[in-house]
């Protein structure tokens, strides 16, 4: 069923599976109502326009982050909302040293980048100039990993097994998302008045995407405005493009019987 997918930017294979996969699952879920804050710097996100944010996975991890190192201050006797800007930033930046020496490598990175953009994201005006440096300096002891492309055949492959298996819809996913670069997360949630078609080209409106901005994504190549023709033609839903079958488990067998590495 001839596929050209266009030589575009290649998102690794690890990191654009696991994305996927976690935003698909989540999107397809029933999300239940958001757990209120515990006052002071938590309780700050229930009135914050925060569109950038939006996701409720990004703002419960970020409320965590703090609630937790607020209740590690107070064990030490310290008050977080009583701290001067220039005093939580020696406190984050002190965090920062010591998840790096407890878990070196990637994984204390990892964790010092959480914790930092999550008092950033609730203070924009507040720089933590010291803790970012501190960052920074560690960022550099652990050498970056090269990680396998996402190639344009298994892409197509994955999309293709897709198809056989019943998930069309998933599979359209897919193939928008690899040759779009979208977020699977603001694909997921478009209905067919998002898409417009013109004589040669597929416009997506995303509305307000994750950094806050409107975004529209033209997708020109005969073969992907020919996946999203026949989507229209098929599907069966009304309102919603995606179907709620709970194609999750299909993708991973897809992805496992096409030779997608485990890492």
């Amino acid at each position: 069923m001839g596929l050209s997918l266009p030589h575009l930017r290649q998102p690794t294979l690890r990191s654009w599976t696991r994305d996927w996969r976690t935003s698909l699952c989540r999107t397809l879920k029933k999300n239940g109502q958001a757990t209120g804050g515990h006052g002071g710097w938590t309780s700050h996100w229930a009135s914050s326009d925060l569109p950038a944010l939006r996701l409720r996975a990004s703002v419960d991890r970020y409320k965590a982050v703090i609630s937790d190192f607020s209740s590690q201050l107070q064990q030490r006797g310290i008050v977080m909302e009583n701290c001067s800007e220039e005093e939580l930033d020696y406190l984050l930046a002190e965090q920062v040293i010591d998840w790096f020496d407890k878990a070196e490598g990637a994984e204390g990175i990892a964790k010092g980048c959480t914790f930092v953009a999550a008092f950033i994201k609730v203070n924009p005006r507040h720089k933590y100039k010291t803790a970012c440096r501190t960052l920074d300096v560690r960022r550099t002891k652990v050498p970056p990993i090269q990680a396998p492309a996402f190639a344009p055949e298994f892409a197509m492959g994955l999309a293709c097994w897709l198809i056989l298996a019943g998930h069309p819809d998933v599979a359209a996913v897919v193939v928008f998302c690899f040759t779009g670069l979208f977020r699977s997360s603001d694909m997921l949630r478009l209905t067919w008045e998002d898409f417009m078609f013109s004589a040669k080209e597929l416009v997506f409106c995303l509305g307000i995407a994750k950094r806050g901005l409107e975004q529209k994504v033209v997708i020109t190549s005969p073969s992907v405005f020919c996946w999203a023709f026949q989507l229209i033609l098929y599907s069966k839903s009304q309102g919603e493009v995606w179907t709620r079958r709970g194609p999750f488990s299909s993708c991973r067998t897809a992805s496992s019987l096409i030779g997608s590495p485990k890492e």
